[in-house]
């Protein structure tokens, strides 16, 4: 059996091609004229400086970039975008220093600058002209703090947080060394934590100001707690020689929240309670409230039940 074919309506017409022809042509030649007028942009050109002396601490890298401002046309702009600029190198002794900051006229700059653009490139302007460094002799150290909010979830605990290094050196000038008495972290948020957390934050950025090093690692230990107690004979405390102290009950309970890691550390004898003869003596009340007189380290949110009881007091 044989098909035949009818025709493809979907088949572009002669007059379908003329129409992408023209357009085609028509938006090159709207590319050309749109890339044929003046702009504005800025480009970014590497800057090396060499020859650093050894006793000299940069506040910046020495690897820093030159920011120009030009003015062209359309297409010469565009071509930029595709170039790989050549850095400008500088020698430290072609700076002039003053305060710590090492200052490159425009001029000089410009000079090396223009001779990778076109002609017919104006340059704006040209940012910065300056690169700064200080010498050790202002170098000091100072401990570091965090900034910010760390809590844990419910039963749950934050052990001791650990910053390492917890000192770190500071370089820049006295003017702004001596003014300083802690480095800061950035902010540091973290909440409902769980799991313990190891993390690398940076420090606050000062101006005029480098610190060595630019980072610190947080250890943020975090360990679940539970509720555990132990049924504890009252004693009394500072009572005379002649005198004897009868509690009704005679027991009580303490309860205690501690860490899972330490609960099996935690025993009965590491706790005491008792009644204060100093808190009986002028006492009017039939009732004296019990007295925590020995926990261990690491417990927390004692109680006491119940946290009062009745007394009596025998003369032998």
């Amino acid at each position: 059996m044989k098909l035949k074919l009818k025709n493809n309506k979907f088949l572009p017409g002669r007059e379908f091609l003329l129409f992408l022809f023209f357009f085609f042509v028509s938006c090159s030649l709207w590319l050309m004229m749109t890339l044929n007028k003046y702009y504005e942009t800025e480009i970014e050109i590497p800057l090396r400086v060499k020859k650093i002396p050894a006793d000299l601490y940069a506040v910046t890298t020495g690897n820093e970039h030159v920011t120009l401002k030009i003015r062209d046309r359309g297409t010469v702009l565009l071509n930029y975008t595709m170039q790989t600029f050549l850095p400008i190198t500088a020698e430290y002794k072609d700076f002039q220093k003053q305060s710590g900051r090492l200052s490159m006229s425009t001029t000089a700059l410009r000079k090396q600058i223009t001779g990778q653009l076109a002609s017919s490139t104006e340059v704006i302007s040209l940012s910065p002209d300056s690169i700064i460094y200080y010498t050790q002799e202002s170098t000091k150290k100072y401990p570091v703090e965090i900034v910010g909010e760390i809590s844990s979830a419910v039963q749950y605990e934050i052990g001791d947080i650990k910053i390492t290094p917890d000192s770190v050196w500071v370089f820049g000038p006295q003017s702004a060394t001596d003014t300083m008495h802690l480095v800061y972290t950035e902010q540091i948020n973290r909440t409902e934590l769980r799991d313990s957390l190891t993390i690398d934050v940076k420090l606050q950025s000062r101006e005029g100001v480098k610190y060595s090093p630019e980072n610190v690692n947080i250890k943020i230990p975090v360990t679940p707690y539970t509720e555990k107690s132990f049924e504890k004979t009252i004693k009394g405390v500072g009572f005379p020689a002649n005198y004897t102290l009868k509690a009704f009950p005679s027991k009580a309970k303490v309860i205690f929240n501690v860490n899972m890691t330490q609960i099996d550390s935690i025993k009965p004898g590491d706790f005491s309670i008792g009644i204060m003869y100093g808190d009986i003596y002028g006492n009017t009340s039939d009732k004296v409230k019990l007295t925590l007189l020995k926990h261990p380290e690491g417990v927390r949110n004692i109680r006491i039940i119940p946290n009062e009881v009745e007394y009596l007091i025998e003369h032998q």
